[in-house]
C-alpha cells in the first residue's frame, strides 16, 4: 500500500479541518475529546485556532493556488526535455546574456540557477578560453584556437566613454556547445 500524495488544495483542506477540530477540543487523529486540562483547551489558544481555521477557510474558498516554500533549492539541473526543446539565439550573445537565457528555461522555484562565471570556469578548464596579459599589462580573456573553432568570438568594442574593451561573444554554435555540455558544466560548478 503506497502513501497518498495530496495536492496543495487537499493539504489546505486537511490543515483547516484539523485546526478547527483542535479549536473545538477534538483530537483530529482519532476524533476523541481532548482532556479538559490539556493546554489546547485554553480559551486563548482555542480562539487563535478558530481564527487560523477561518483564515484557511477563506484561502480555500478563494480558489487562489497556494504556494508553499519548501526548503532549499536543488542544485542546477537541465532536464533532458528542456535541453531537447531549448532554442539557441541566432545572435551572438555575451556569456551573462546566455546564462540568463538558460535560467529562464528551468524551474527557478525549485532549482538553483547557473551563473555565467560557472560556465566561464568550465570553458576555461576545457581550453576554449584563456586569460592572458595584454600589451598594457592588463589581464584579458580571449578564446583559444579551439574556442574560435567552436564559435566563440572576440571583438573590440567601445564603452559610452569611448574606451576600448574586448567583448567575448558566443555564436549559435558556441551556445549549442554549452547546452551540449551543460551537465558537465553543472557538475564542475559544484567542485569550485
Amino acid at each position: 500500500m503506497g502513501v497518498a500524495i495530496l495536492s496543495e488544495q487537499e493539504r489546505l483542506t486537511c490543515a483547516k479541518n484539523w485546526i478547527l477540530q483542535l479549536a473545538n477540543g477534538i483530537n483530529p487523529l482519532d476524533d476523541t475529546p481532548i482532556a479538559e486540562d490539556n493546554p489546547i483547551n485554553d480559551v486563548r489558544l482555542s480562539r487563535c485556532l478558530f481564527y487560523v481555521g477561518e483564515v484557511l477557510k477563506q484561502v480555500e474558498e478563494s480558489g487562489v493556488p497556494v504556494k508553499v516554500k519548501r526548503g532549499k533549492k536543488q542544485p542546477f539541473s537541465f532536464p533532458p526535455e528542456v535541453k531537447e526543446n531549448f532554442v539557441c539565439s541566432e545572435a551572438a550573445l555575451s556569456l551573462s546574456e546566455f546564462a540568463r537565457m538558460i535560467n529562464t528555461a528551468i524551474d527557478r522555484t525549485t532549482v538553483k540557477t547557473i551563473s555565467y562565471k560557472q560556465i566561464y570556469r568550465y570553458l576555461l578548464s576545457e581550453g576554449l578560453l584563456e586569460e592572458a596579459i595584454d600589451e598594457s599589462g592588463k589581464m584579458i580573456k580571449r578564446p583559444t584556437q579551439r574556442g574560435i573553432a567552436v564559435g566563440i568570438l572576440s571583438e573590440i568594442r567601445r564603452n559610452y566613454q569611448g574606451y576600448a574593451y574586448r567583448a567575448i561573444l558566443y555564436s549559435k554554435p558556441a551556445q549549442q556547445y554549452i547546452i551540449d555540455h551543460i551537465d558537465q558544466i553543472a557538475t564542475a560548478a559544484t567542485m569550485f
